[in-house]
């Protein structure tokens, strides 16, 4: 992690001292099932940048982060980078539940708090680990149902159970966990505003594959259609609706590069715009998702702010294939015909 990541977890014992206002044991993997308002993991605000694994488990994948050099980064999506203020919930979260009350130690009525072992079936709960370097569990902790504690002034509240131990509490605090795998990921991948796009063209693969283009010269101006219609006229509305091709793209999931082939029905875009940057895009409709490997360079190398950007874009997406949204998606792959108003005079 960089010295600015590592700044993230600063703050965390001052919460956790002020959420607790009692003495803690000392073990972190540890807690107390007699002391109402014991911090639950006590040692862990002061060791919060030790923790260099996040394992989140529920009944239908386990997703597994750990610390890189500069990033977090998930295993199962190849390493890609996680969102470092979804780790920081994690960890100070865990760091300042406390302990209020006993409730259920029978398994039957797990279910009803949503405290049950992630491996039954329909188990609602997920086990969230942190482990430290070699692989020593620092916490471990399955969180159920949550809930706003209205006997303590309407603070955030939740259910949970140490693994192996029948005896589940109600504690005070608050876990915010992605809902999925891809939802940690770190989402936005490329942004192009639509006020800079001058030219975007399509091309599908194949020997007999037709390439058509829409450009316009300024902004404010109309886009013109290449080639030409040879009855009616570009409708502006469908060109106009196509500038956010490249606005805010955020992934819905990600591969590795390579992992999946782009061999045939291969849609190829190419985006742009009038301060000389140039996206180009494979687009693959795979299983009703689109999957797309991204690649910039400057249209003008001399152009050391294009030139920049592209090399800023490139060392971003250069390894990976992004799923984009299915709305995103479609645009990807508009038609010739579907930019034409056949009843339209010409040139208009």
């Amino acid at each position: 992690m960089t010295p600015k990541s590592l700044i993230i977890f600063a703050g965390i014992t001052a919460i956790s001292v002020i959420a607790a206002g009692v003495a803690v044991v000392d073990r972190a993997d540890e807690f107390s099932t007699e002391a109402k308002g014991v911090t639950l993991f006590p040692a862990l605000a002061d060791n919060a940048n030790n923790v260099a694994k996040i394992i989140v488990t529920s009944k239908d994948e386990a997703v597994v982060i750990d610390k890189g050099k500069d990033n977090w980064l998930m295993e199962s999506k190849g390493g890609y980078p996680v969102g470092i203020g979804k780790v920081r919930k994690i960890i100070a979260g865990l760091a300042t539940i406390r302990l209020l009350e006993k409730m259920t130690a029978d398994p039957k009525k797990h279910s009803k708090l949503e405290v049950e072992d992630v491996t039954n079936k329909d188990a609602n709960s997920k086990m969230v680990e942190l482990q430290g370097s070699g692989g020593k569990t620092m916490a471990k902790v399955i969180i159920g149902k949550l809930e706003t504690i209205t006997s303590h002034a309407n603070v955030p509240g939740l259910y949970v159970r140490k693994p192996g131990d029948n005896q589940s509490w109600r504690a005070e605090g608050e876990m915010i966990i992605p809902s999925s795998a891809e939802n940690w990921l770190v989402s936005d991948v490329i942004d192009v505003k639509k006020n800079t796009v001058k030219r975007i063209s399509f091309r599908d693969d194949g020997k007999d594959a037709k390439s058509f283009s829409v450009q316009r010269a300024a902004a404010d101006k109309a886009f013109t259609l290449e080639p030409k219609p040879e009855k009616g006229a570009l409708k502006q509305d469908k060109a106009k609706d196509l500038e956010d091709l490249l606005d805010e793209v955020e992934l819905q999931d990600v591969r590795k590069r390579g992992k999946i082939q782009f061999t045939t029905n291969v849609r190829y875009v190419t985006v742009e715009t009038f301060d000389s940057l140039k996206i180009s895009l494979d687009v693959l409709k795979l299983m009703d998702k689109y999957w797309v490997n991204f690649k910039a360079t400057a249209v003008d190398d001399k152009n050391a702010a294009a030139v920049k950007r592209a090399e800023a874009i490139n060392k971003k997406v250069q390894d990976w294939t992004y799923e984009i949204i299915d709305w995103k998606g479609d645009k990807y792959i508009t038609k010739y015909k579907d930019l034409v108003d056949e009843k339209a005079k010409a040139g208009s």
